[in-house]
């Protein structure tokens, strides 16, 4: 089995819904956390004082490329969260093999995540698909959303389940508005299972939203014959898929923290043989294995944490590869620029230091 950046590449260019991810995964950078990274990262993600945390990772969270793509083994995860005392049991059956973002750049502080997975079935019988819900992010301040829906309808479902609601109203004494969805992502549900009283964090309030994955809408459109079933369609698939990915969003803003400010081992890696893609033959995309440099011992996490807060106070310098990035001209118009290798952040931090090795199965 290929790893899930080229099983998603194979099917963007199968299946119809699919296409519109085509030229983004070529485009992406490819991340492929082993499963000590995965444990690290599960680890830091939780706690009794995750909320504290969520705030340092979020502001260490922005892309380190136009568009990048992390993916990780889903029971790495699950033995961690067990070994945690998070969750208890085997992992269902129903469970992914393997799962991934695809994360694209909207500006310098803000992107979007579109969560991918590879089932062993599924009752759509496509074992590679996405989630019907992306994530978006600010790091820095309130979000600005716009969804990417181009049907109104769906445009309209979207903005209601987007729609922030009075604290006040909900037996809070703050004014921080809160978004009932927007808080699963966090891994924040309800207070006490009542549905309209929400815990979020008020630091975590309006910083995300949600929309719906590209993908689901050209599904949406197909399967529903009434305008009042698209916009039953859109709620049901994204509310479902935001309760399947709850507390994901603290995972990946730490997975980008550690690749943005800890010392990490790039393994570059290419499978053997070709792939039948699009009606041609293709060689397998390079994929690059993440392995984090610090040794496994007693004191890594604190060591680690002590990294991600002194880079929150500034960053450190560290190498920017060479990528291409869109520009907005004062016409409107998108131009794509080349962005030449440079070094970023305050050397007296010290220095990221990054290695690579090319490595072929």
């Amino acid at each position: 089995m290929a790893d899930l950046l080229n099983e998603f590449w194979r099917e963007s260019e199968n299946e119809a819904h699919l296409k519109c991810y085509t030229n983004l995964i070529r485009q992406a950078r490819p991340y492929t956390l082993d499963d000590d990274a995965v444990d690290l990262i599960t680890e830091i993600s939780s706690g009794k004082t995750i909320a504290d945390k969520l705030a340092i990772y979020r502001k260490l969270a922005r892309l380190p490329f136009e568009t990048i793509w992390i993916e990780f083994n889903y029971a790495a995860r699950h033995v961690a969260r067990v070994r945690l005392g998070t969750i208890v049991g085997n992992m269902p059956e129903d469970s992914p093999i393997k799962m991934g973002w695809l994360l694209r750049r909207i500006d310098e502080t803000t992107w979007r995540a579109t969560t991918v997975a590879h089932f062993t079935s599924s009752k759509s019988g496509r074992e590679v698909d996405t989630f019907g819900c992306d994530q978006i992010l600010s790091t820095e301040g309130i979000i600005n959303y716009k969804s990417t829906a181009r049907d109104p309808t769906i445009k309209s479902a979207i903005n209601e389940l987007n729609a922030h609601r009075s604290a006040k109203l909900m037996g809070r004494n703050d004014n921080i508005d809160v978004g009932p969805f927007q808080s699963y992502m966090w891994g924040f549900g309800s207070r006490n299972q009542e549905p309209n009283v929400i815990s979020i964090p008020p630091h975590l309030a309006r910083i995300n939203a949600i929309d719906l994955a590209p993908s689901f809408e050209t599904i949406i459109k197909k399967i529903s014959k009434t305008e009042k079933e698209k916009f039953d369609n859109t709620h049901k698939q994204m509310e479902r898929s935001c309760r399947e990915l709850q507390g994901d969003l603290r995972f990946l803003c730490a997975a980008l923290a550690l690749i943005n400010e800890v010392p990490l081992t790039y393994n570059n890696y290419q499978q053997s043989g070709v792939a039948r893609v699009g009606g041609r033959l293709r060689p397998y995309m390079i994929n690059r294995l993440v392995s984090i440099s610090i040794p496994k011992k007693r004191g890594r996490v604190n060591k680690i944490m002590n990294m991600l807060r002194t880079a929150e106070r500034a960053i450190r310098r560290h190498e920017v590869s060479g990528h291409w990035r869109n520009i907005k001209q004062p016409d409107g118009k998108i131009k794509k620029v080349w962005i030449r290798e440079h070094m970023r952040g305050d050397a007296s931090l010290g220095f990221v230091k990054q290695e690579r090795l090319v490595e072929h199965k």
